[in-house]
């Protein structure tokens, strides 16, 4: 009984404590018309929202470092995922966020946050693959970051990751809406995940979850570039309202943290487990 509610704690404490206390730090933020329509870095206080960074990323990294010496790596990382769910359903949805801008949209902007958000998000993964109980996961070929970049099959693992991802975030997102934004970052990691093991495995042994999740994380600072170049900063609000924005463009850097760590380890386990068992089979 005890080794079951110790499972099962991260998670709840995630959900209805740790993750509203990091969703209260993002509402406290601003747009510039007075609204909640606003994200970590585009608001009416930097210095405010950079502690929201801040504040979200520690709670978030405290519950996954020690859900990961109790629960083991797989369970910690959906306590994670709870935390970020909850700061990213606070923050505004990009439509939303262009409105409020009065100078156009903050493409630049956004592709920072995407990128502050995405280290914190792959270093806080690769901190509790480290000190988690079970190793459950490696870092690649060799157990080392170093010796896996030097792998081919880390390559076509990471390009398949990026590619995965970005075309399931496009089909999920297409109403992007706060909550479907978190779905679609969440569908596009399992899918990042699973292409990124199933292709690599062509070529060589698959890359673990942490590199995985480079490549993954690379989408969030993608997506704001991405918008810049097709609609500019006068043209997305006219794209914004018709409900046209690209897909990965229209996801926060939050977004696409809390899909990492609840989509990414899925799609990899579920890749594992299928060749697993198809080798199993076979022999």
């Amino acid at each position: 009984m005890l080794t079951a509610a110790l499972r099962w704690a991260p998670g709840l404490l995630a959900i209805f404590v740790l993750g509203p206390i990091a969703g209260a730090l993002v509402g406290l933020l601003r747009s510039p018309d007075g609204g909640p329509d606003a994200s970590l870095l585009v608001n009416t206080s930097p210095v405010l929202g950079l502690g929201a960074l801040v504040g979200v990323f520690v709670i978030a990294g405290v519950c996954g470092l020690i859900a990961s010496r109790i629960v083991g790596y797989r369970l910690a990382t959906w306590a994670v995922g709870y935390v970020l769910a909850w700061a990213a359903y606070r923050s505004a949805d990009v439509p939303n966020l262009i409105r409020s801008q009065a100078d156009g949209a903050p493409w630049i902007a956004l592709a920072i946050e995407g990128l502050i958000c995405g280290v914190l998000a792959a270093g806080l993964l690769i901190a509790m693959l480290k000190c988690s109980n079970d190793r459950s996961a490696k870092l690649g070929s060799g157990d080392s970051l170093a010796s896996a970049m030097r792998a081919p099959s880390t390559w076509a693992g990471l390009a398949a990751a990026v590619i995965a991802g970005g075309v399931v975030a496009h089909l999920v997102n297409m109403d992007p809406i706060k909550g479907q934004a978190i779905f679609a970052a969440v569908m596009a990691g399992v899918a990042a995940g699973g292409a990124g093991a199933y292709i690599s495995s062509f070529v060589g042994e698959a890359p673990g979850e942490p590199i995985l999740a480079v490549g993954f994380c690379l989408l969030a600072v993608l997506g704001p570039i991405a918008g810049l170049v097709l609609y500019g900063s006068d043209g997305a609000l006219t794209a914004a309202n018709e409900g046209h924005l690209l897909g990965p463009s229209a996801m926060l850097g939050l977004d696409w943290a809390a899909g990492l760590f609840m989509g990414l380890p899925a799609g990899v386990a579920l890749v594992e487990s299928t060749v697993e068992q198809t080798a199993k089979a076979t022999a």
